[in-house]
């Protein structure tokens, strides 16, 4: 067997007792996953115990102020967490000749070296690899000031001790060009690294024994993406199903619980990584102990929003086969506070895995919606050139019927915004967005243009009045104007729709086809235009005086009107606005 070039590793057979201590690895047995990435994350098990000390791998980075250790069990009692490097003992397949060579301690080999021209074979027995401990590295080498750090690891040499008839003969490793071994060979070698871990210090009845242990704290890089998927029936019934997609980004799941929330955490510190992760900044703590003002969560612009994310990258799972796991099981859900909580049980996802599944199936009443909304059109002294006319003309002509389903949710459990599918006959209809609805709520679900639905306007001036001396100004005119919109109805059924009308200026009159119904007129303050489409009442862009908004109020007048299938109704409208020449 030739030999590759050689790394230096460690041998298991030249390594003191006190290093070969692992790491207890606690699995995740409950986690509560948010919209926004965030994770609650509890990992639980037995570990062993060295003079009370349990060793814990696997340092997790956690969000400010959001690590919590525990102990549990009778007599015993968690004293303290300390985070940071340990020197652990690992088993791997050899790979290499020198692994190999290095792993067969004690076993005869035949071996060919080579020596200047010619080549030496000769029996032996590996006795071992020369190493210089981790004890004898800190005695001497290691300046007492420097402090801790990550732990020294023992050197082995670039010689291999090999006994023969004459005695120990001491080899380099390079010079061996190959061997053979005189029995099996090893299958495993023991090599030092180092982790990143945690000594949980408890008092036990036993300081030898066990001790049931546990982490709990809060993680970005799980979440759940909920989905929805709404089948209308012909009886006003939808049949809804919300699916969850598990984005897991952060930790490995086996048989565990996984919770999913509706509602918005809040994470104060959410910007922010705990100390007891070593990877934490000094200056990033320093700036969180710095944020004494409680009360405001934007102080310094530390404080990150929770938005909702529904991207993130993903990675292939590692490691290799494993066994097929359960199908999550679905357990229910509860309030907590302000936020509703489903459980799934016997989740099994690898880090870098996806997962999809059904969370709730329910039944909604729904109705059909049909709205327009026709912008404000702005004075023609406004419009300048031809340019602005046909943008106004654009704007008008694109106002449509639009089409939406109102669920009403008689379930226990709210509807969470999310992306929705939906159907009639086993057809796709559109996608859209299911916004926030609690129970006894409503949320309304966009279908697109109602394109068998059409909305016509026209508006023209019907007279100028001159107003000499309005409110102590002169140079007024009271330019009066008519409206009328037609609606037509070129579906196979009659259509209700609620027709808007955004008015610059004060509406006098406005007429509806049916003798037992009114329009309705009001002027809409601030809050009121605040929660429009810019683009159908913001005048500004026309380049609107600044005395225009204290005479010239914003007015909306709104229609229920029923089209017949087929037909075409007429509303018309009266208004007036004052100009200044």
């Amino acid at each position: 067997m030739k030999l590759a070039p050689l790394a230096l590793l460690l041998a298991s057979s030249m390594l003191p007792p006190s290093a070969r201590a692992d790491l207890e690895r606690l699995p995740v047995v409950e986690l509560t996953a948010f919209k926004d990435g965030h994770a609650l994350v509890r990992r639980e098990g037995t570990a062993p115990l060295n003079g009370g000390v349990a060793l814990v791998d696997g340092l997790p980075e956690p969000v400010f102020g959001t690590f919590w250790p525990y102990a549990k069990g009778e007599g015993v009692e968690l004293k303290s967490a300390v985070a940071g490097y340990q020197a652990v003992t690992v088993n791997r397949t050899p790979l290499s000749a020198e692994e190999i060579l290095t792993a067969a301690v004690g076993t005869q080999i035949i071996v060919h070296e080579s020596r200047g021209e010619e080549d030496v074979s000769y029996a032996a027995t590996i006795v071992g690899r020369p190493t210089r401990s981790a004890e004898e590295q800190d005695r001497n080498d290691r300046d007492p000031a420097a402090g801790g750090g990550q732990p020294t690891l023992p050197v082995r040499g670039p010689t291999i001790l090999l006994k023969t008839d004459q005695g120990v003969r001491v080899v380099p490793i390079g010079s061996i060009t190959e061997f053979t071994l005189v029995g099996d060979a090893p299958k495993t070698i023991e090599e030092q690294v180092v982790k990143t871990g945690l000594k949980l210090r408890v008092t036990a009845p036993e300081p030898d024994g066990e001790a049931a242990v546990g982490l709990s704290y809060v993680q970005k890089g799980f979440k759940w993406v909920p989905q929805y998927k709404i089948s209308l029936g012909e009886d006003g019934q939808a049949k809804v199903v919300l699916q969850a997609a598990l984005v897991n980004d952060l930790i490995d799941l086996e048989d565990a619980t996984v919770r999913l929330v509706v509602g918005v955490p809040t994470f104060a510190f959410a910007g922010q990584t705990d100390p007891i992760s070593l990877q934490v900044a000094y200056d990033q703590v320093n700036q969180a102990r710095r944020l004494n003002a409680l009360s405001d969560f934007t102080t310094d612009g530390l404080m990150l929003s929770n938005a909702v994310q529904t991207q993130m990258r993903s990675s292939g799972p590692r490691g290799g086969e494993r066994p097929e796991a359960p199908a999550p099981e679905m357990a229910g859900g509860a309030r907590a506070e302000d936020l509703f909580v489903y459980t799934l049980e016997h989740v099994t996802l690898a880090k870098g895995e996806r997962m999809t599944v059904t969370v709730k199936e329910f039944e909604a009443p729904y109705e059909d919606r049909y709205e327009a909304l026709l912008p404000l059109v702005p004075p023609r002294e406004l419009l300048s050139d031809d340019n602005e006319r046909r943008r106004v003309g654009s704007l008008v002509a694109a106002s449509t019927v639009r089409h939406s389903v109102v669920l009403t949710n008689v379930s226990d459990a709210p509807f969470t915004t999310a992306p929705a599918l939906l159907y009639r006959d086993g057809q796709i209809l559109a996608q859209s967005l299911m916004t926030y609805a609690a129970p006894g709520g409503t949320a309304e679900v966009n279908l697109g243009s109602a394109v068998e639905v059409s909305v016509d306007l026209e508006e023209s001036i019907t007279g100028r009045k001159a107003e000499p001396n309005l409110r102590g100004m002169d140079r007024f005119e009271r330019i009066a104007l008519r409206g009328s919109i037609e609606i037509t109805n070129r579906r196979p059924e009659a259509t209700t729709i609620r027709l808007t009308k955004l008015v610059p200026g004060e509406v006098d009159s406005a007429t509806h086809p049916a003798k037992d119904q009114t329009a309705e007129r009001r002027e809409l303050g601030p809050a009121d235009i605040a929660g429009l489409p810019d683009s159908a009442v913001n005048l500004s862009r026309y380049g609107v005086p600044n005395w225009w908004v204290s005479l010239n109020p914003t007015t909306e007048v709104v229609w229920e009107l029923t089209v017949p299938p087929g037909e075409t109704v007429e509303v018309s409208y009266q208004w007036h606005y004052f100009w200044r020449w």
